[in-house]
């Protein structure tokens, strides 16, 4: 607990470096929600490499904050470690990307689910059946049984 108030207590919350890095922050949940909310699997996907391609750079971000400090904040944050990048930038960005996974692993249960509901009517109904395949509403591709 002393850690965490020393840390917040050496940063200056209202300097516009911070301020812009909280709103960076925003953007990128409200985009997370908008994306798990409307959109398509692989525009979900290729935010969450962006995400994950951002973090893997953080220590070359780490590198360049800490020589250019002065151009853009009023304190070094950038220490040899990466504190800073690792709590103020890489963990709400890796927890951002767990919750896309824990959304996407969400839908394909539920997929899975209706397909093997419509295998068990499948396997209930006479007749040849057809496999139709159409987009729902989630962007996902689910099947349907049309009896012929």
């Amino acid at each position: 607990m002393e850690n965490i108030q020393a840390f917040s207590a050496a940063i200056t919350w209202n300097e516009p470096f911070i301020r812009c890095l909280l709103a960076f922050h925003a953007i990128i949940i409200l985009t997370t929600y908008y994306l798990t909310r409307k959109g398509d699997i692989y525009i979900r996907m290729g935010f969450m490499i962006f995400l994950g391609v951002i973090v893997r750079m953080a220590e070359t971000l780490n590198q360049i904050g800490n020589s250019r400090w002065r151009d853009f904040a009023t304190q070094n944050y950038f220490d040899k470690n990466g504190i800073f990048m690792g709590i103020m930038i890489c963990a709400p960005l890796l927890i951002v990307c767990f919750v896309m996974l824990v959304t996407l692993i969400r839908e394909a249960k539920n997929l899975l689910m209706d397909v093997k509901m419509l295998k068990m009517q499948d396997d209930d109904m006479d007749g040849p059946i057809l496999w139709t395949f159409w987009k729902c509403p989630r962007k996902a591709c689910i099947a349907s049984l049309v009896v012929k």
